[in-house]
């Protein structure tokens, strides 16, 4: 009896050690979500060519997250900021997670998301968008069960 008392004390800490509490989100999309955002960094002056920041340098930088119906997911860099369109949710961010928001109506992405949050949407919300052509990759990941699987991606045609 001590024994199955212990292996259920130790299973929950482990559930509740992946969690990424911090961010209000959990570690598998958290893990995504780094990935991505170390594959396609933010703009800089360092990593981007002087014309490219001149162009982007009064833009506002988020990630999107976006949960649909079909159980996927997809990833990409906005330069325009939160798409007011959309309702969103928002911003998650840690020492290591950038600036991310989050499209997910129908809640589909619930067993991701510790907390659906409003934090900060304002920040990066832009009141005159302009026009700029700049697509990042975005990276599409199928929902199975617990785990994200990524099945496809985006080119995109920003440069690095």
């Amino acid at each position: 009896m001590k024994f199955k008392i212990f292996i259920i004390a130790i299973s929950s800490f482990l559930y509740t050690s992946c969690q990424n509490k911090e961010s209000n989100i959990n570690q598998q999309l958290y893990n995504v979500l780094i990935d991505y955002q170390t594959k396609n960094p933010l703009p800089t002056k360092e990593n981007s060519s002087k014309t490219f920041y001149l162009i982007s340098k009064n833009l506002k930088y988020a990630y999107e997250a976006s949960f649909y119906k079909d159980g996927s997911l997809y990833i990409t860099l906005n330069p325009i900021g939160v798409n007011v369109e959309e309702k969103s949710y928002g911003i998650y961010q840690d020492n290591t997670l950038k600036p991310t928001y989050i499209i997910d109506d129908d809640k589909v992405g619930k067993n991701f998301i510790i907390k659906y949050i409003k934090k900060d949407l304002d920040k990066f919300t832009m009141n005159k968008v302009p026009i700029i052509d700049v697509i990042y990759p975005t990276y599409i990941y199928k929902i199975k069960g617990d785990r994200l699987i990524l099945s496809d991606s985006i080119r995109g045609n920003s440069r690095k």
